[in-house]
C-alpha cells in the first residue's frame, strides 16, 4: 500500500472511532466547523490520533479512554476536553467506577485542583450520558 493510500486508510479509521467513541453528532458539529485554516489539524489529529495510535494493538479501548481522562485531568482546565474524553470512555463501556477511580489517581498524581476540575467536568457527563447504539 502506498504511503498516501495508507493515510487516506488511516483517515478513514480515524472518523469511524472518532464518530463511535465522542458521537456522530459531535462529529458532525466540528466537521461543520472545519475551516480551511484548521482543517489541517483537524485531519492529523483524526488521521493519528483515531486512526493509528486507537487502531493499535496493545491496549483495549477501556485502557486508551481512561488514558485520555486521566491525562486531560491531569493537565488541568481542559474541563471541555474531560467532559469528551469521558463520554468516549463511557462509550468504550467504561463505568462510572473506572471513571472515578482514574480521577482519583488523577487529584493525588496531578494536584488535587486539576482533580476537582475534572471531576466537576466528568459528574455533568456521567449524569447526562444516553448511549447510542453504533452503526
Amino acid at each position: 500500500m502506498s504511503e498516501s493510500n495508507a493515510a487516506v486508510s488511516r483517515l478513514a479509521a480515524g472518523e469511524r472511532i472518532r464518530a463511535e467513541l465522542l458521537g456522530p453528532e459531535f462529529v458532525a458539529r466540528e466537521r461543520q466547523a472545519r475551516t480551511d485554516f484548521d482543517g489541517p489539524f483537524q485531519e492529523l489529529v483524526t488521521e493519528f490520533l483515531w486512526g493509528h495510535l486507537w487502531m493499535r494493538d496493545g491496549l483495549e479501548r477501556k485502557t486508551r479512554a481512561l488514558l485520555d481522562v486521566a491525562i486531560l485531568g491531569a493537565l488541568g482546565g481542559r474541563a471541555h476536553g474531560v467532559a469528551v474524553h469521558v463520554e468516549a470512555a463511557l462509550r468504550a463501556g467504561c463505568t462510572d467506577l473506572e471513571i472515578r477511580e482514574t480521577l482519583l489517581h488523577v487529584s493525588v498524581l496531578a494536584g488535587v485542583s486539576a482533580g476537582s476540575d475534572a471531576f466537576k467536568a466528568s459528574k455533568a457527563t456521567i449524569a447526562g450520558f444516553k448511549p447510542e447504539p453504533i452503526r
